[in-house]
């Protein structure tokens, strides 16, 4: 298989059956990243068929099933955390289309949670979560109005102490 110019290690189930006209009928399925794919021929009969004729198939993500979770690995406790969501179908291709409504819940070290909302939009969403206790923070999701959606993505983000507030 041949995505993007390159040859991928990527597996595809190709379907040949008898069309009209002399023509065959090819139903081609990937899980594969959503990119341009390249499907060509080849004669392994040895019947002096003209199998020099090049397609370039252009897969898209499938249905939206999933959010994905953008964390920095490290944050600063005066600093606001960015949260990204991200949506994804089943095979972890990232949505270029639709919107959803997800929860963001931000634990901090100390047990507080806070909340936020995120209208995705095109795929994606972000919003800045503010963390003000150095230590471990949990975020998790929580998919708002399309129950069909996987919202189980969880991080954490270690939170440094924040700049003096004041000197004691």
């Amino acid at each position: 298989l041949v995505v993007g110019g390159e040859a991928v290690g990527a597996q595809a189930d190709i379907t040949v059956a008898a069309g009209s006209g002399g023509r065959a009928n090819v139903t081609l399925s990937t899980e594969s990243s959503a990119a341009p794919v390249i499907v060509s021929l080849v004669d392994t009969a040895g019947a002096g068929l003209d199998v020099t004729s090049r397609v370039e198939v252009a897969f898209v993500q499938a249905g939206a099933a999933a959010f994905q979770l953008i964390l920095p690995a490290t944050a600063s406790a005066d600093v606001p955390v960015a949260v990204t969501v991200l949506v994804a179908d089943r095979f972890g291709n990232v949505r270029d289309t639709g919107a959803f409504a997800v929860q963001v819940a931000v634990q901090d070290a100390a047990g507080r949670v806070a909340f936020s909302f995120i209208n995705t939009l095109d795929g994606r969403g972000e919003v800045e979560a503010a963390v003000t206790v150095a230590g471990t923070a949990r975020v998790s999701l929580a998919s708002l109005g399309t129950a069909s959606m996987d919202a189980s993505a969880t991080g954490r983000v270690h939170v440094g102490a924040g700049a003096p507030a004041r000197l004691v």
